[in-house]
């Protein structure tokens, strides 16, 4: 079960920054693709992680790679605060519930912590 979590999540989580890639993209394309340049062409190389075409091409695609992988990184950090967040709390449950008698002890029984001293 462990290993098709980790697949399942792994292909989620590809898919989730596969996804906030390519909307940087989408987003960043009109503000550095400017008059003459190829909206087109730069999105196709970009969306290739591929900086090609002629010299203002290349320079508009590298742009927006980089743009998009900042995304990338940003949605990755959150990602990982909220995962860190949780874990606190994961943590910390088992702990209260420890503490609570167990309802499957026989009657009579007794259990008591002995110190080692």
């Amino acid at each position: 079960m462990l290993t098709v979590s980790r697949q399942v999540g792994t292909a989620i989580g590809v898919a989730v920054l596969g996804a906030v890639y390519l909307a940087r993209i989408d987003s960043a394309l009109p503000g550095i693709a400017e008059g003459d340049q190829n909206i087109e062409a730069v999105a196709a190389a970009a969306e290739h992680f591929i900086a090609a075409g002629d010299t203002s091409t290349q320079a508009a695609a590298g742009q927006v790679i980089v743009d998009g992988f900042l995304a990338i990184s940003a949605a990755t950090i959150v990602l990982g605060l909220l995962a860190a967040v949780a874990s606190l709390f994961i943590r910390i449950l088992p702990q209260q519930a420890s503490e609570e008698p167990a309802d499957d002890q026989p009657e009579g029984v007794v259990l008591e912590n002995v110190a080692a001293g």
